[in-house]
């Protein structure tokens, strides 16, 4: 399945977003868009540097062992 490219330039500094940052126990029951699933994935593990596969998490010897799955209802995504 092909996703939307990812948006990487966001416009909040990395400080303000630690600031700002709150745990949230209480979800809306929306559906995500293919952008933000795609959004989310990327920012979990996304690619950021196709020589070498460097990623957006770290990974001790760049082994990179786990794989991400997104697991969607009957309903889909928008």
């Amino acid at each position: 399945m092909d996703l939307p490219n990812a948006q990487t330039d966001g416009t909040v500094s990395l400080e303000k977003t630690i600031k700002v940052r709150r745990t949230i126990r209480s979800f809306a029951s929306k559906q995500l868009t293919l952008e933000q699933l795609s959004q989310l994935l990327w920012a979990a593990y996304g690619i950021t540097e196709d020589r070498g596969y460097k990623r957006a998490a770290a990974s001790g010897g760049a082994c990179y062992p786990m794989d991400i799955y997104a697991i969607v209802g009957e309903d889909g995504v928008k």
